[in-house]
């Protein structure tokens, strides 16, 4: 992994800030390796892996099927809905016949 830095410019400043060449050696190096130590942890842990995006593309693939499933469950309440609203709208209106017929004998009694 590459060190996000200029080393060179970074050794230059320690240099000119007091420190010998030994030791601004010393320091970049330490502080490259820590730094791509770091990079490295990092990419490992925030970086997917192609298994990872595998794991996600299934996990999508269920939900959609999911999603299919809860369409065709509305789907067929909604016939049965519609088939029960049928028959109280059909009840209904033989109750009001019925209830016509009553009247209309209960009437035609007096």
């Amino acid at each position: 992994m590459a060190v996000l830095f200029n080393t060179h410019e970074f050794f230059t400043r320690l240099e000119k800030a007091g420190f010998s060449r030994d030791q601004a050696e010393s320091i970049t190096t330490t502080f490259a390796e820590v730094q791509e130590q770091a990079l490295e942890q990092a990419a490992k842990t925030t970086l997917a892996t192609k298994e990872d995006i595998g794991d996600v593309r299934k996990e999508i693939q269920d939900v959609r099927k999911e999603i299919q499933d809860v369409r065709n469950e509305v789907k067929s309440s909604k016939i049965d809905l519609i088939k029960w609203m049928m028959a109280m709208g059909l009840t209904l209106i033989l109750f009001q016949v019925g209830l016509a017929f009553a009247m209309l004998r209960f009437l035609l009694a007096k």
